[in-house]
């Protein structure tokens, strides 16, 4: 039985992922399957696989800013490793704001990409002084 629910959970992402991005819907629902699985369960990993690779990704891109001398995304403190739970607890913690704020796109936020929500949580948590660059 277990092995079902995992192979349907990881079927669930490649189908997502074959249509591009998850919102920030199907991401909270990416999220609470996963947590019906048992401990053992290696599926229960895959969300925080998820979204660390978006975070790294968007760390990447202002590494590659800095590299370039333009303006950074979001400016975190240097001494702060980012991981998985940090981008989690992020999303977790801009979701309402981002629900009262009007962003700068037209799409309601639980059908933007959980990707772009997270960088518009990274920059509003760590934003960066005017023209910050490294």
């Amino acid at each position: 039985m277990r092995m079902v629910a995992v192979t349907f959970l990881f079927l669930g992402v490649c189908v997502i992922s074959a249509n591009a991005q998850l919102t920030v819907k199907q991401y909270q629902e990416f999220v609470k399957s996963a947590s019906t699985l048992p401990e053992s369960d290696n599926g229960r990993q895959l969300p925080e696989l998820y979204i660390k690779g978006i975070g790294e990704g968007l760390s990447w891109a202002n590494t590659y800013l800095a590299v370039k001398h333009q303006e950074l995304l979001f400016c975190a403190p240097e001494k702060l490793g980012l991981d998985a739970k940090n981008y989690q607890q992020l999303l977790e913690t801009f979701l309402p704001v981002a629900r009262k704020m009007k962003l700068a796109i037209s799409t309601p936020v639980d059908e933007m990409s959980v990707a772009n929500l997270l960088a518009f949580a990274l920059i509003d948590a760590f934003p960066c002084n005017k023209g910050a660059k490294q």
